[in-house]
């Protein structure tokens, strides 16, 4: 959420100053992710909140900003190079590993998401107890909260009309779950 605050603060910023804040902000929050150690997690992040700055002018109903978005570019470039004392190293043993050569498409596929799974978002051992031919990690429950806030934030939208931010967040989340 700090990334997509943050990308949504530089792209949408007026005058030099603030932009060089939120810059900043986005670089440091960038390193700060690469720097835990998990760059999967980070790209996957990351490849979101892209999504997001090419809708921005979509959902704002403004033109490009093309200076904008270059600002944003090397605000996630500079964090990526402030991490590099994780991402180099990690570059590295990665080269040296058993991935070096490539995955195997059975390995690659191992823990694919089957659409039945989708109904652990409503309870977690709805399809029964994953054990021993399972795994917990294919078990997509958040708590049922999360889901209601969701719904009741699209309901009432609708009484309004729904703006083009909801249906990004409408669109991130299902290209989430089909991916």
């Amino acid at each position: 959420p700090w990334l997509f605050w943050l990308s949504d603060g530089l792209l949408g910023a007026t005058g030099r100053g603030a932009s060089w804040r939120w810059g900043l902000g986005l670089a440091a929050l960038t390193a700060i992710q690469f720097a835990g150690g998990h760059a999967q997690i980070s790209l996957l992040g990351l490849m979101a909140v892209g999504l997001y700055a090419l809708a921005w002018p979509w959902q704002r109903h403004q033109p490009w900003n093309w200076r904008r978005l270059a600002c944003w570019l090397v605000a996630l470039a500079l964090g990526a190079m402030a991490a590099w004392p994780q991402l180099g190293p990690s570059l590295e043993l990665n080269a040296l590993s058993q991935r070096a050569s490539g995955l195997d498409p059975a390995f690659f596929t191992s823990y694919s998401f089957h659409p039945l799974l989708l109904a652990t978002y409503l309870s977690p051992f709805i399809l029964g107890n994953p054990y021993p031919l399972g795994s917990v990690e294919l078990m997509a429950y958040a708590g049922l909260l999360p889901l209601l806030l969701a719904w009741i934030a699209l309901v009432r939208r609708k009484r309004v009309a729904p703006s083009r931010p909801t249906w990004f967040w409408v669109g991130l989340a299902v290209l989430g779950a089909v991916l």
